[in-house]
């Protein structure tokens, strides 16, 4: 049951980038809803942006607990790790809704506060 070093590095860089997206979204989305206020009494008209942004960065976190849970399901569940369990469907799904979510909150987050 040994496992590759370069397959352990692998599950290693794919948790950590999902928990690095999982961090970020949480901090992006703890200040949007912290500095709301002093965005919204300046702009009524545009704070369809900022909400469809806590959506996006809120789903990207759920994806990406989604994607630890696939990870650590796979890791469980499969007697000799290989690099192609990486991009099977339980993993690349939830990694690519994260990444995508992710990116469009993003998107959101920066319309909001240049029209704000």
């Amino acid at each position: 049951m040994a496992v590759d070093e370069q397959v352990k590095l692998a599950f290693a860089a794919v948790s950590d980038l999902t928990k690095q997206l999982i961090t970020l979204g949480t901090g992006v989305l703890t200040l949007e809803v912290a500095f709301t206020k002093a965005f919204v009494e300046k702009a009524v008209t545009v704070h369809w942006q900022g909400l469809a942004a806590w959506v996006l960065l809120l789903s990207s976190v759920v994806a990406g607990i989604w994607v630890m849970m696939a990870l650590a399901g796979t890791q469980a569940k499969e007697p000799e790790l290989k690099s192609e369990l990486l991009y099977a469907r339980n993993i690349r799904i939830p990694s690519t809704f994260q990444v995508l979510l992710f990116v469009l909150g993003m998107v959101m987050s920066i319309w909001f506060g240049l029209v704000a």
